[in-house]
């Protein structure tokens, strides 16, 4: 609100030094008792005069206010300026107006928290048009007017609606500018301790607590059904705080009997029955009632060469996740189930066959055609889902035609010639079992040349030999070379029959 400060040069009277001649009282000079005022003007600084609908609006600055003040002399007949007596005057009064402005906001605050009043000052302009460079004060308007100083930054301590007075000196007119704020204050806020669940049968609770602006605060505790803090018996109780200009605040305290130490066995078991080695211990301690976190599975190794696979974990039975939260009993038992990875065993065989497909059990005698492999076949063996895979190689083989080689060691025994059909043919003997033949007479009596008797030159018969034709060979040459063309004859005969027989076979 502006408030507009008014010095006058005179204090319920004017003074008029042209009046002075004229006035038989000069050191009286007071005009109230004849008389009134006529006319009043007001003008600014640069003499425009101010319409008086505007008097309560005017901007901070110095001011002219002119009164003409009308009067007639009645003074006794003692005057001696007869010429005067009786007649009217006029006097020009004028007064210097000093305007100044002081506006403030209406606020808000809360108990315990800091509040800075300059900061509801919306303009504090002097009689000079500019912000005044004097101190701002503030004070308490009590019910009774009275009033309280306060700093500029105030902590209400109390909620309710407060009359805040704002005030300076203006610097032209010595004169005091005031206005008032209106602020209401609301309770503070405390915050509530955090409950407390004990086995100790005795709680000592705070004497501060903390407000809304982080500042301590001296409380009052009180505990429901009046409980001995000293001698609490297990069970619930709620702890209510206050302050004065403050909301109140409550607390649960838990007072449980003497904690019953949990037991928790940790197994790793595989679905083979496989004994497990996890890598390192997990366990779970705590007491009866407390809740627990279910610990990772850890790395387990057994006699498994492909290891194994965690399928679910279990407390008590029921299937649970790492990281879920269990509350323990008294025994627990916390199983991680796994199961065994599969192994698989290749297998590799070789399969002989003949060019029609019979297996061969031996394949002496023959010789490689071809050599398959057949694509792998995996079968499941096992519950565990292992694995073999085989691969089978099919190998085809036909026999070996070898030709057929005369044994140079050791000569065939050939069959005696039986020639006895041939006249003039003597049958010739078996040449492995031939014995010497007596040499006869005639054969005795022939000259010895040293020469073989196939080599010698012809003779005259004799009379055994003139049976035989005259062909110029001796008996035993035509004999050798006969002999000689029936065994290949033989040999040939007999080879045809022999691969006759193998193709058969074959």
């Amino acid at each position: 609100m502006q408030k507009t400060a008014v010095r006058q040069n005179g204090t319920g009277y004017v003074k008029n030094p042209n009046y002075f001649p004229y006035d038989t009282n000069i050191s009286d000079g007071n005009m109230s008792d004849a008389g009134n005022f006529t006319s009043k003007t007001l003008t600014d600084a640069s003499g425009k005069v101010i319409s008086p609908a505007d008097f309560g609006k005017l901007k901070a600055g110095t001011y002219k206010a002119t009164y003409v003040y009308s009067y007639s002399d009645r003074w006794n007949s003692s005057n001696t300026n007869s010429s005067t007596y009786g007649a009217d005057f006029q006097i020009s009064v004028t007064q210097t107006v000093y305007v100044s402005n002081l506006t403030v906001d209406n606020g808000a605050g809360t108990v315990g928290t800091e509040l800075n009043l300059a900061t509801l000052i919306t303009d504090k302009t002097d009689s000079t048009g500019t912000p005044t460079s004097q101190a701002i004060s503030y004070a308490l308007v009590k019910a009774d007017q009275t009033l309280t100083g306060l700093s500029e930054k105030w902590t209400p301590t109390q909620s309710g609606t407060y009359r805040i007075q704002y005030s300076y000196i203006d610097a032209n007119s010595g004169l005091q500018v005031t206005a008032i704020a209106t602020i209401i204050v609301k309770n503070g806020t405390l915050v509530a301790p955090k409950d407390v669940t004990q086995t100790a049968t005795s709680f000592v609770p705070p004497l501060t607590l903390t407000n809304q602006s982080g500042n301590a605060v001296t409380v009052t505790a009180k505990v429901s059904g009046n409980a001995d803090l000293s001698a609490l018996t297990p069970g619930t109780y709620t702890i209510t705080y206050t302050a004065s200009g403050y909301d109140t605040v409550t607390q649960k305290l838990i007072i449980t009997a003497p904690a019953t130490p949990a037991t928790t066995t940790v197994d790793h078991t595989a679905n083979n029955g496989d004994g497990l080695t996890p890598n390192r211990t997990i366990s779970l301690a705590g007491n009866v009632g407390d809740s627990v976190t279910i610990p990772t599975a850890a790395q387990v190794a057994g006699n498994n060469k492909t290891g194994y696979t965690l399928t679910k974990i279990t407390f008590n039975g029921a299937v649970v996740q790492a990281g879920d939260t269990v509350t323990l009993a008294e025994k627990n038992a916390l199983v991680y189930h796994y199961t065994k990875n599969p192994v698989n065993t290749d297998i590799s065989v070789t399969k002989n066959v003949d060019e029609k497909g019979n297996v061969l059990s031996d394949t002496t005698g023959y010789e490689l055609v071809s050599s398959n492999v057949n694509p792998p076949v995996v079968v499941v063996i096992n519950p565990d889902g292992d694995t073999e895979t085989t691969i089978t190689t099919v190998k085809v083989w036909k026999r070996k035609v070898n030709p057929i080689v005369p044994d140079k060691t050791t000569p065939p025994k050939r069959p005696a010639l039986n020639f006895g059909g041939i006249p003039g043919v003597k049958s010739l003997p078996d040449s492995d079992n031939q014995q010497p033949k007596p040499v006869s007479k005639e054969e005795q009596a022939l000259p010895n040349t040293g020469e073989n008797s196939d080599n010698q030159q012809s003779k005259p018969a004799t009379k055994t030999q003139k049976t035989l034709p005259n062909t110029g060979e001796t008996s035993d040459s035509k004999l050798l070379s006969s002999g000689v063309s029936l065994m290949t004859l033989l040999i040939a005969t007999l080879g045809i029959e022999i691969l006759k027989k193998r193709k058969k076979e074959l």
